[in-house]
């Protein structure tokens, strides 16, 4: 039997309630109460509860704070909700921010619950692909949480054997010790057949641990300053190994690209090829839990918009994250994040369109005035007569500067396929510039949308959560070959993805320059606009180059993936924060030591003796 190790940790009781203490709670748990994780069944339980904690982020308001603010794609909306991660606020975001430790504690748990099922079935005498899937499953989840958390916090305690009495001290481990353990515990799973090729519904599979090591490898290889470097123990093979186990999850036939972009997020394609690991939600509320709300959070508030009023499909609007107005500018016009014209990523992320459901509040032609002159007049035909009807387009949003007077008498149309419609501008037609001037009002990611929820106050949707898929993965080998100067290979990943997201021959296509007209019906793909050659990445610094998959990332994965850890990665959270996020004089606020995570002030009370705060303190944050 193995020797008792103490640690400060305590175990978790993993019965399928999943009832865990906090992170240095000094409770000792009982030897006698572990007796259930000797049988397959305790096993299974403490692997099910882990999979359980997966849906922490994304069952309330917590993924978007820590993963999404405070970068170059995202801002807080309508209240103050968010404003210390989005703003860099001293007074908010410090060490005694709350959801700073329940991330502690929440991850620390499932760590507790891995180390606790890795020991108890290293003895059992139990089928071999039982037991080495089971191994592999917690090894792979140990190394994703204490990823995510080193990532947030830099040096972090990392403990790795059960907890059987309490203890109130131990050191953090560097950063790169703690990559070398991540990078173990997934070449246990990602180099042998120990987890399997295809598997239920979010269930890991070694595609999901190939994915992962081969992040993580690249976010070891991306540093680029010496101390960087020296910090994450920077190895010459790292982005050799990220390519590697990137084509490993391109090449096998579990996982293929969706071929419309838009089909991805279709609310009921639980089952998509290209989804290789998936937090899952259920219509079943017996075990949905919290569910998963995101839908609410990043809706406007289309309520106050003349024709609209509260319905289920356009959702629940709490207005907590928006996309900065760089997201939404057009590349070509205004050095934007998409090329509207090409990349139909832009209009299939983006709800833009709003059709009218309330005959009540519909406008009617009238005057339009400056002060008291009269600048245009309607006919009499139309003069009086609502704008449009129930059914009609009513609000359309432009990625585009647009300054004039009215559009066109008569300036609208009806056919609801088209997308591309317009009323009339004094009401509906928004432009970056009124987009820009409203904080409660902006297009919003279908992504999170979830339309089919049984009434409009409904909170819990059943949307998966897709933590990876293979879009990722060819983006990952693409940036993983460019860093290393092999551009042919990097162009060849780069295209696979690019070529989907083109406007294929006829798909409709927003007529983004023509403010009263439709959109048009394309005779031709765009693929050609949109591919790029060896030689357009070879011509680019390594800054310049970083700089395009950074922005092919936000294109790709704009509200999927943590944004805030991949500007980390790459070294540019302050440069692209404050190029493209800092407003109203919030640029000042953010400083070098916040590309770290303060350690949570709770997690120092508890230790006994607690070091000097240069010592169990990130800098910066004392």
């Amino acid at each position: 039997m193995k020797r008792y190790i103490l640690t400060i940790i305590t175990s978790c009781l993993l019965f399928v309630n999943f009832s865990c203490n906090d992170f240095l709670e000094e409770k000792v748990v009982s030897k006698a109460t572990m007796a259930y994780y000797e049988i397959p069944e305790g096993i299974d339980a403490v692997v099910n509860s882990i999979y359980s904690k997966m849906r922490w982020p994304f069952s309330g308001e917590r993924f978007h704070n820590y993963a999404l603010f405070g970068t170059d794609l995202f801002m807080t909306a309508t209240g103050t909700h968010g404003n210390a991660w989005d703003q860099y606020q001293a007074t908010a975001l410090n060490a005694s921010t709350s959801l700073l430790y329940s991330l502690w504690t929440q991850w620390y748990e499932a760590i507790s619950a891995c180390n606790t099922g890795l020991y108890y079935i290293e003895d059992m005498n139990e089928n071999a692909s039982w037991k080495n899937q089971r191994t592999a499953e917690m090894r792979f989840f140990r190394a994703y949480f204490l990823f995510d958390l080193m990532q947030q916090f830099g040096a972090i305690p990392m403990p790795l054997e059960p907890v059987f009495e309490a203890q109130t001290y131990i050191p953090r481990t560097p950063v790169d010790k703690v990559y070398t353990q991540i990078i173990e515990d997934l070449k246990y799973c990602a180099d042998y057949n120990y987890l399997p090729k295809t598997a239920e519904r979010g269930r890991v599979r070694i595609g999901a641990a190939q994915h992962l090591l081969a992040k993580v490898y690249l976010t070891r290889g991306s540093a680029v300053s010496a101390e960087a470097k020296a910090t994450r123990g920077t190895q010459d093979m790292d982005l050799a190994e990220a390519a590697r186990y990137a084509d490993l999850v391109i090449g096998s036939s579990e996982y293929e690209l969706e071929k419309n972009f838009a089909d991805i997020f279709l609310l009921d394609n639980k089952d998509s090829k290209e989804v290789i690991l998936t937090v899952n939600y259920t219509k079943d509320e017996m075990w949905n839990g919290e569910g998963n709300p995101m839908h609410m959070y990043s809706t406007g508030s289309y309520t106050n918009q003349p024709g609209m009023i509260r319905d289920i499909a356009n959702g629940r609007p709490w207005s907590r994250i928006r996309q900065t107005f760089w997201v939404m500018e057009d590349q070509a016009k205004h050095g934007g994040l998409f090329d509207y014209t090409n990349d139909s990523r832009g209009e299939k992320t983006f709800k833009s369109v709003w059709y009218s459901n309330n005959s009540e509040t519909i406008p009617k032609w009238a005057d339009i005035k400056d002060g008291s002159t009269v600048i245009w007049s309607p006919s009499a035909a139309l003069k009086g007569k609502p704008k449009f009807e129930v059914g009609d387009t009513c609000i359309v949003m432009r990625p585009i500067h647009y300054k004039g007077i009215p559009l066109a008498e008569g300036g609208f149309e009806s056919k609801r396929d088209s997308l591309i419609l317009f009323g009339s501008q004094d009401h509906n037609l928004w432009t970056m510039e009124r987009i820009e001037s409203v904080r409660d009002f902006w297009p919003i990611i279908e992504k999170w949308a979830n339309g089919d929820r049984p009434d409009i106050m409904y909170e819990p949707g059943h949307r998966n959560f897709n933590v990876y898929r293979l879009g990722e993965t060819y983006l990952i080998a693409a940036e993983a070959y460019g860093r290393q100067g092999l551009y042919d290979k990097a162009a060849d990943r780069l295209n696979e993805v690019r070529k989907r997201a083109a406007y294929k021959s006829g798909e409709w296509r927003s007529n983004l320059n023509v403010i009263n007209g439709k959109g048009e019906k394309l005779t031709s793909s765009t693929e050609s606009k949109m591919t790029v050659k060896e030689a357009d990445l070879s011509s680019l610094s390594l800054d310049q180059f970083v700089d395009l998959m950074l922005d092919e990332r936000g294109r790709e994965l704009i509200g999927e993936d943590n944004r805030w850890n991949d500007l980390n990665r790459c070294e540019k959270l302050i440069e692209r924060f404050k190029a493209h996020n800092a407003i109203g004089g919030t640029a000042g606020n953010i400083q070098p030591y916040h590309v770290l995570r303060p350690i949570p002030q709770n997690h120092i009370d508890r230790l006994d003796p607690a070091g000097a705060l240069e010592v169990e303190q990130n800098k910066g944050w004392y």
